[in-house]
């Protein structure tokens, strides 16, 4: 993509935030993503089909940033352990079944 099409693509994606942000979709028009990105009609429909796409694009970009920010956080911790059990086992819960019967009363029997 060349430099300027990138900046004003940026540009608009930018300004369609803060438009879908304050209207929403259907309340944010063309007319007002490209006043928000300070770009013209013509050069939302140089680079978009339709405002779908444009909101596509803010979509992948908040997807990508919380993906981002969890893997982060992810990476981050450290307990200084390791959380899988060191043996599979019954679960503590394991033992007993409850069911739902429809006279309101519990059942429950051992499993084990």
């Amino acid at each position: 993509m060349p430099p300027q099409r990138s900046k004003t693509v940026e540009a608009l994606i930018v300004g369609a935030e803060r438009a879908f942000a304050e209207r929403g979709f259907h309340g944010a028009s063309i007319g007002y993503i490209c006043q928000c990105a300070g770009r013209t009609t013509g050069a939302f429909y140089s680079n978009y089909d339709s405002k779908l796409k444009l909101f596509l694009d803010v979509f992948r970009r908040h997807s990508d940033r919380t993906a981002d920010y969890i893997g982060e956080r992810i990476d981050e911790m450290d307990t200084g352990r390791d959380l899988a059990p060191s043996s599979p086992g019954p679960s503590p819960r394991s033992s007993t079944v409850s069911t739902w019967t429809p006279a309101g009363s519990s059942s429950t029997s051992n499993s084990g």
